[in-house]
């Protein structure tokens, strides 16, 4: 609660600070405070969201998993601890995702405000290569976790001879398209930097340069 509190009194002084530049004509700072107090309030409503289905949801883990263990119910046990785990798991790739791409937004804006047509159109391409990669990577994700799943389903059945097969064929999944990734982001970084080049050529109007 108390860190609720202090986010919206920061985000209410911004806002006035926001004000206080557009009335001295501050266009460039007017709208870089108006993005900036938006990406804060966005943020803030998700996280208090997103906390609250947590407990939600903990709590309804917590009860299925003392209910089942009232019930002796191993491996169904074992399966709802699995869940739990990888609830958390998930949730922390999801936060590291969402600040790397604040901090993305916040650089461009810097940029712009500084006039910095190089910076920006390198900054931009940046963050446009840094999300495919990341749609990349929860592609790759969604994948093992639905191999996982159907595994820990075999296991549940005692499908022993499943289980194995399934375990193989997640490993030989995620090793392929861990493959595939490395040869698509070798592949993006050399078109980055290309394209970085022809930037700076611009930039720098050397004409000759840019058409060879």
């Amino acid at each position: 609660q108390g860190a609720r509190w202090r986010a919206r009194c920061k985000a209410t002084q911004n806002v006035e600070l926001a004000l206080q530049r557009w009335e001295r004509g501050t266009q460039a700072g007017l709208l870089a405070c108006i993005l900036s107090q938006w990406q804060v309030v966005k943020d803030t409503c998700m996280l208090e969201r997103a906390t609250a289905r947590r407990k939600d949801g903990a709590h309804a883990v917590v009860e299925s998993m003392l209910r089942k263990w009232q019930m002796g119910d191993t491996a169904g046990l074992l399966a709802s601890v699995f869940q739990a785990w990888r609830s958390c798991w998930e949730a922390a790739v999801w936060a590291r995702t969402r600040e790397n791409a604040r901090l993305s937004v916040e650089l461009v804006v810097a940029k712009w405000e500084r006039g910095d047509l190089e910076g920006l159109l390198s900054a931009t391409l940046h963050a446009w290569r840094t999300q495919a990669a990341n749609e990349g990577r929860q592609h790759l994700h969604w994948q093992a976790r639905q191999n996982v799943a159907l595994a820990v389903q075999k296991w549940e059945r005692g499908n022993t001879l499943g289980l194995a097969a399934s375990v193989m064929q997640s490993w030989y999944t995620v090793a392929m398209a861990e493959a595939r990734e490395s040869v698509h982001r070798r592949q993006r970084e050399r078109a980055h930097a290309q394209v970085g080049m022809m930037l700076r050529r611009f930039c720098s109007k050397d004409d000759v340069g840019l058409v060879a």
